[in-house]
Parts: C-alpha cells; sequence; structure tokens
C-alpha cells in the first residue's frame, strides 16, 4: 500500500531545507517510513551531518542501513568512554576514501587502531575544508613507557607527516593540538586556525605560511616574556583568541604586538604579568576601535583601588559592559 502523508505536498527543495536543521539519524528516526515520497527524498538527499559522539547503537545501525558515504557533507567520529571502538566498526564497513563530498572531519579520541584507515587516503576528500584533530587524546590511551608506544609513536607521525602535507593546504577551518607540525606546510586558504599549544616560532611560521588567516584561537608558550613578530608579514587578522599563562607579559609587549594586527576587530585575553597589565586607560586607547573586547589578567596589584577606577570611565561602563 501506497503511504502518503502531508509531506507530500512538499517541494523537494523544502524538505531538503527542513533536512539541514537535523543530524543524519535525527532525519532517519523522525522522517524515514512516514511515506514514499519522503523515503525517496531521505534517499537522495546528499547533505547529510553525520554525528557518532555518543550515539546509541540503534541509530548508528540507521546511520549505515540508509545512508551512502557520499551523501555525508560532515562526520564527527568519536572513540570516548560512551562509544570506545566505534571508529573502527564504522571503517569495517565504509572506506574514508567513499566519503567524496565530505566537507568536515571532527576526530575525537580516535584510537590507533583506526588511524591508517583514516589517515592513509583522506588526501582524496577533494572537498574537505574543516578538520579537526587532537593527537595527544591518542597517545593518553597507552603506557608511554613500552617499546610498543614507541614503534606506534613513529609510525603514527609518519602517517601524519604525510597526511598534513596533502591535505592541509586545502584547510580552510583547522585545529590541532600542536602547531610544531605546521612550520613547513603551506596554507593558502586556512582562515580559522585554532591550537592547544603553540610557541612563538609556530607562530611565526604560520603567519608565513597562512596569509589569508583571519581567525586564530591560540595558548601561547612563551620560552622568554617577548611577543616580538614585526620582522615578519602579518595575516589579516580580524578575530583573536590568545592564552598566554606560561610567561608573564607586560603591557608593552602585548600592546606591540597587537598594534601589527591593524585589522582586529574582536579580541580574547588571557594572560599573566605585571601590574601595568591591568591599566584601563591603556586598553581603552588600544580598543576603542574593537567590536568585542574580553579579558582575564593574572596579576598582582600595587593599588587596587587604581586599578578599578581605570575601568570605571564611560568607555568601559556603558560602551564596553
Amino acid at each position: 500500500m501506497r503511504r502518503i502523508s502531508f509531506f507530500d505536498i512538499l517541494p523537494v527543495e523544502i524538505l531538503h531545507t527542513l533536512f539541514t536543521y537535523f543530524l543524519a539519524h535525527e532525519v532517519l528516526f523522525s522522517f524515514l517510513d512516514v511515506s514514499d515520497h519522503v523515503n525517496n527524498v531521505i534517499l537522495t538527499y546528499s547533505a547529510y551531518q553525520v554525528d557518532l559522539k555518543s550515539i546509541q547503537k540503534t541509530y548508528f545501525d540507521l546511520i549505515c542501513q540508509h545512508i551512502r558515504p557520499e551523501q555525508i557533507i560532515s562526520l564527527r567520529l568519536s572513540d570516548d568512554k560512551d562509544t570506545p571502538g566505534l571508529s573502527e566498526l564504522f571503517f569495517s564497513r565504509f572506506q574514508i576514501e567513499q566519503f567524496i563530498h565530505l566537507r568536515s572531519l571532527k576526530l575525537i579520541e580516535i584510537e590507533y587502531e583506526s588511524m591508517d584507515s583514516i589517515f592513509s587516503y583522506l588526501h582524496q576528500l577533494k572537498q574537505l575544508r574543516s578538520f579537526s584533530f587532537n593527537v595527544d587524546s591518542i597517545r593518553q590511551k597507552y603506557p608511554t613507557r613500552t617499546n610498543s608506544y614507541l614503534n606506534m609513536f613513529d609510525q603514527m607521525n609518519l602517517i601524519l607527516s604525510n597526511t598534513y602535507l596533502r591535505v592541509l593546504p586545502q584547510i580552510t577551518y583547522l585545529y590541532l593540538h600542536n602547531g610544531n607540525v605546521l612550520h613547513s606546510i603551506p596554507l593558502p586558504v586556512l582562515y580559522h586556525l585554532k591550537l592547544d599549544n603553540c610557541s612563538l616560532d609556530d607562530l611565526k611560521a604560520i603567519f608565513k605560511n597562512a596569509p589569508e588567516l583571519h581567525s586564530l584561537n591560540i595558548c601561547l608558550n612563551l620560552e622568554t616574556p617577548n611577543l616580538n613578530v614585526s620582522s615578519i608579514s602579518l595575516p589579516p587578522l580580524t578575530k583573536l583568541n590568545l592564552k598566554i599563562t606560561n610567561s608573564s607579559i607586560s603591557m608593552d609587549e602585548i600592546e606591540s604586538f597587537l598594534l601589527n594586527l591593524p585589522y582586529l576587530k574582536h579580541l580574547k585575553l588571557e594572560l599573566k604579568g605585571d601590574n601595568d597589565l591591568a591599566n584601563g586607560h591603556r586598553w581603552q586607547i588600544l580598543t576603542g576601535d574593537f567590536i568585542t573586547f574580553t579579558f582575564k589578567f593574572h596579576v598582582k596589584l600595587s593599588s587596587v583601588n587604581e586599578t578599578l577606577q581605570s575601568f570605571q570611565t564611560l568607555f568601559w561602563l556603558k560602551e564596553k559592559r
């Protein structure tokens, strides 16, 4: 018997638009078998967003049974405590090179056994533009003082080095744990970058290799309280989220650094330093044209009242509140 429903009167384009508000398993669970027309739309829809983090086995099976790899544009894989071994199970059913329309890939605590399945053929995904991966989350799963770990570590670094060199030049949105892998990789279209750990040398190399970088979110580890980047050409950053907690930084240093970023409009800072870092008058001059500015300073104040008064001007109480 032919199944019909209210959705049958809607054009395919409307249903496609509706599906964009749902994850893949939500589309299947909510709309599958509503009607023959809707089933046909589900079968041909080509912009599924698959999120397998903490997914129930029923939903996982539903995705594997009803969605083809070429229909998926976004994929989040996780082997965390809620879904251990999921990536290995997933790639026992599919191969990464089948996801020819994949634009976004996020990997969370992926187990070593899946590394080769993912990274050996990742370069074949020519439409991939967003990539997120923390390699340290793999290392934490294994004892660090064994020969097996050292062999795994060497093999993993070799796989990642080859893959990054071939894949990252096409990426526009990137999250990695460490910035040291980016020194020799051209990043001509990179727009947004997030790094958990970055040295000043790493940052200089990134600025050199990523001329189109507009948004940067980093935790910067400084060997010395020096932020001098004036010797290199800087990208047109408009948004910066900067955290420096391993070294004290002076107001002069951070001011000099920010003055090298003339297009900056959104700034978020977490810094530690001396008393001059919490000077509201200087920050008012420096950030007056910014659209957003949030900060967290760890400082030892010589005069609490004087510091508080510097942030009690109309600029702070009215304009930036």
